[in-house]
């Protein structure tokens, strides 16, 4: 075999394992993005859910997914994979459809360019419609130029079918088809045989009830126009040609020039040659329509530009780049070594600018897809239970359905951006007042409305973008205009310098998740500086340091040498708990404050235990004290170490009448005092008020004798405290079982 016939040979192999690497090399390296999601979702869904959409999208890529999807998943890397085992038959079919009209060399450079061409690898990428049809496209212009040459009867049947599914599959299509077959009516002498006319008009056909149908739901309104207004004629040359030849994401400065030289190159070829064959009009016509079309579109039809519709046409565009290349080494008006270092240096230019393309949108952070996972992976870390996520349209929960699976510590909430200004702010008015954040999703709101309400009447914490038009901003409720109790709150009553340390709210904790810590904060005067606020978890001799979370107050939104007297602020934080604290044992809460040289202000104040205890059974108590609390439960259990586990939870009726002392004893069944644990409470009862819900935890070493436990509170004389216990009889104490 000849060395140019075996080069010829390998390199359509060549090129397929070339556009396979390229397209599955980093396939799930980025976030399915909105469109991706909205395909997923419904494809997830059934069958029932695809043919009922409302959108006036195509059908079939739909359900090629749910088939796909029943067999591999519905992972990121499975999704996408579809497309990209669909956008890979562009690389052979380029070569076929080259071979027909230009011969092998042809063939093989049009292979080449199909699987390194940035674009393609581009939509071969992404779980959407986009490489479905533009390869039936392909597959019907092929067969088209294999029924004109051969006018048998099986092919034009054949393109009818194609060409049908190509127009059923992806509306766009229209444009390109049109090109494709107007030369065949534009040229005197070339008149489209009988068979052309039954397979075009049986297309129609075909196609019409899915076309009719998607006309009805646009009418409907089912249509989202999120799209952008057409930019001018210059404009939409220069970035289409781009987008052509490099993709979406190339470099519009750097790449502007030798695009549109490229583009020209293609449309010289085709105006030398399209006189002499009609096959090279045919392929301008594919290319030209759909490019011109997809502005025109744009234009008339104001929010439904979208330069990627261009796609259609690419297979067109590169099959004339090769033809131009082929002429460049045929021609006689350039000498065989002239043409080929002409070609060698186009060549190696459209490598350069390919490749910078390529390595940008598989590399480069400024052009990625908008990031869904890594919005989440946010949420997920950060979020507090009883926090909320509102996103800014409807169309948005399919990515929040993939990614979030809401319905752990944070709800959702969509604010649909059709809504009135008055409905919107009566539902955020809600959303703040009845959870103790907000996290806003914004990507579609370009009213800002949503935005600008929880700007002027919340604090704004944070803000981060995750990608072109995906931002997630956090917000926490504006601070109270009175110093109001926090509520479920335990009163904690510590001063830090200038700060005061009213109550705390402590979440349930679990290990290797975020605990979350509420603690409400008062001012005398305004302070000075700004402080920052350490929450640690330590062990149950306060010792060993097992978390920590150092940040200012809202962290620094809200800095405190901007609090005022009279104001209560309700500052939400988030510990990171270890795998330790899973282990069974009690576990101290602890605050300290300090000042931007880390000078403490004060000393480190308990605000809580943490208790994982074995066996932990609550028993209800019901046991009223003449003081002005009640008992209403008792938690029981034991830790690692030999201990038993006392929490009692204890709300306060009416502000007690003076300072008192908790005790936990442990009794055998005689009565006889075994074990004791007497101590302040977290916050002294003088501080109490009514409302508060106190948490006294106590710890007692474990005895086989034991057969109770007592609870009370004793005065300073050391005199009890009576109780109406549950069954209306009255006592000094609650005894609890201790088995």
């Amino acid at each position: 075999m000849e060395r140019a016939t075996l080069l010829r040979a390998i390199v359509p192999c060549v090129a397929l394992l070339l556009g396979f690497g390229l397209r599955a090399g980093r396939l799930d390296f980025q976030s399915l993005w909105w469109d991706e999601t909205y395909s997923v979702d419904v494809a997830r869904q059934g069958l029932a859910a695809i043919v009922g959409q409302a959108a006036p999208d195509p059908l079939p890529h739909f359900l090629a997914l749910w088939g796909w999807m029943h067999l591999a998943g519905s992972s990121e890397y499975a999704v996408r994979y579809l497309s990209l085992a669909i956008g890979l038959l562009l690389v052979p079919l380029l070569y076929q459809l080259l071979r027909l009209l230009a011969g092998r060399r042809a063939a093989a450079l049009a292979g080449v360019l199909g699987a390194v061409s940035a674009l393609a690898v581009y939509y071969a990428q992404e779980a959407r419609l986009h490489m479905l049809g533009t390869v039936l496209v392909l597959i019907a212009a092929y067969v088209l130029f294999r029924a004109l040459a051969l006018k048998k009867t099986w092919l034009w049947m054949v393109y009818g079918l194609a060409a049908a599914a190509a127009l059923s599959s992806y509306y766009y299509a229209a444009l390109a088809l049109l090109g494709l077959n107007l030369p065949l009516l534009a040229r005197r002498h070339l008149r489209p045989p009988r068979g052309w006319w039954l397979a075009n008009a049986g297309a129609l056909a075909l196609c019409a009830p899915s076309l009719a149908l998607a006309y009805q739901r646009f009418v409907a309104g089912g249509a989202q126009t999120t799209g952008l207004a057409a930019p001018n004629p210059a404009q939409f040359v220069l970035g289409g040609a781009v987008f052509v030849f490099f993709g979406r994401a190339a470099d519009l400065g750097l790449s502007g020039a030798p695009a549109v030289l490229l583009m020209a190159a293609c449309v010289l070829t085709a105006w030398r040659l399209a006189r002499r064959h009609s096959a090279v009009a045919m392929l301008a016509g594919y290319a030209v329509v759909p490019f011109v079309g997809v502005y025109l579109m744009g234009a008339l039809l104001p929010g439904v530009y979208d330069v990627r519709y261009i796609v259609v046409g690419l297979p067109a565009w590169i099959a004339l780049l090769a033809l131009a290349a082929e002429q460049v080494l045929q021609t006689g008006r350039i000498g065989p070594v002239q043409g080929r270092v002409a070609l060698a240096a186009g060549g190696t230019a459209f490598a350069l600018w390919t490749g910078l393309a390529l390595a940008r949108s598989a590399f480069d952070p400024a052009v990625a897809r908008d990031d869904y996972r890594a919005l989440f992976g946010q949420l997920h870390a950060q979020a507090l239970p009883g926090e909320l996520l509102i996103y800014d349209s409807p169309v948005q929960v399919t990515a929040v359905d993939y990614y979030a699976r809401i319905g752990g510590p944070i709800g959702s909430l969509s604010l649909p951006l059709s809504d009135s200004p008055a409905q919107v702010e009566s539902a955020l008015n809600d959303a703040m007042s009845a959870h103790t954040g907000v996290w806003l999703m914004l990507a579609l709101d370009r009213r800002h409305a949503v935005e600008s309400w929880l700007n002027e009447h919340a604090v704004h914490v944070s803000e981060k973008w995750y990608g072109g038009g995906l931002r997630l901003e956090h917000y926490l409720p504006a601070p109270a205009g009175q110093a109001a109790a926090l509520p479920g709150g335990a009163r904690v009553a510590k001063s830090f310098g200038p700060l005061n340390l009213d109550q705390a709210r402590i979440g349930q904790p679990t290990a290797g998740a975020v605990l979350p810590v509420r603690l409400l904060w008062t001012v005398q005067e305004a302070p000075s500086a700004d402080y920052t606020v350490s929450v640690q978890v330590l062990d149950a001799a306060g010792v060993n340091r097992l978390a920590q979370h150092d940040a200012q107050p809202f962290d620094g939104a809200l800095p405190t040498s901007r609090w005022q007297p009279g104001v209560g602020y309700v500052d939400y934080v988030g510990v990171p708990l270890p795998p330790a604290v899973g282990l069974p044992g009690a576990y101290q809460l602890k605050v300290s404050v300090y000042d931007s040289r880390q000078r403490p202000l004060g000393r480190q104040e308990p605000i809580g235990t943490l208790m994982n205890a074995r066996d932990w059974h609550v028993v209800t108590a019901g046991a009223r004290s003449v003081a002005g609390w009640t008992i209403d439960s008792v938690g029981l259990g034991h830790d690692g170490s030999g201990g038993s586990l006392i929490q009692a939870q204890v709300s306060v009726q009416r502000a007690p009448g003076g300072s008192y002392t908790w005790f936990a004893h442990t009794l055998d069944e005689q009565g006889k005092l075994l074990a004791q644990d007497d101590r302040q409470p977290l916050a002294p009862t003088l501080d109490w008020r009514p409302g508060d819900v106190q948490v006294e935890s106590f710890r007692l070493p474990w005895t086989a004798a034991a057969a109770w436990f007592e609870l009370g509170a004793y005065d300073g004389s050391g005199r009890r405290i009576s109780y109406v216990l549950a069954d209306g009889s009255t006592a000094d104490r609650l005894l609890v079982p201790a088995a």
